[in-house]
């Protein structure tokens, strides 16, 4: 599911399932029941034990049938390496910093990227 598509689902449904577990394959289990159920937007913190390969293994699994987003985002290096871990969607507790902006081409980051905070208000 594309950043656009996810934020829609998002509009429609205003909901998005922020996950936490205590690791990895608990991530990813969750994960796989609510993409079963229905659920098209989720979002799994980078304070979470190995959050990056969960993230990996989640948008694998969800195969384009749900948005996989990151949270707690707090530097350029982890939006970096959840993009790169196949997250479509960045979930921070405020904007951006200036520091995450830079990374890379903004308007491209923008594009892959979509803050939960501004598709929910």
């Amino acid at each position: 599911m594309s950043a656009a598509e996810g934020y829609q689902a998002i509009r429609r449904s205003r909901l998005v399932a922020i996950l936490g577990a205590s690791s990895p394959d608990r991530l990813v289990a969750g994960a796989q029941v609510l993409v079963e159920e229905g659920i098209q937007t989720l979002e799994l913190p980078l304070t979470s034990p190995d959050a990056l390969d969960a993230i990996r293994r989640t948008a694998e699994l969800a195969g384009g049938r749900a948005l996989v987003g990151a949270g707690t985002i707090r530097t350029v290096d982890d939006a970096r390496r959840a993009v790169d871990a196949g997250a479509v969607a960045l979930g921070v507790g405020s904007p951006l910093s200036g520091e995450a902006l830079e990374y890379g081409d903004v308007d491209q980051l923008r594009k892959r990227t979509r803050s939960w905070k501004a598709a929910v208000s």
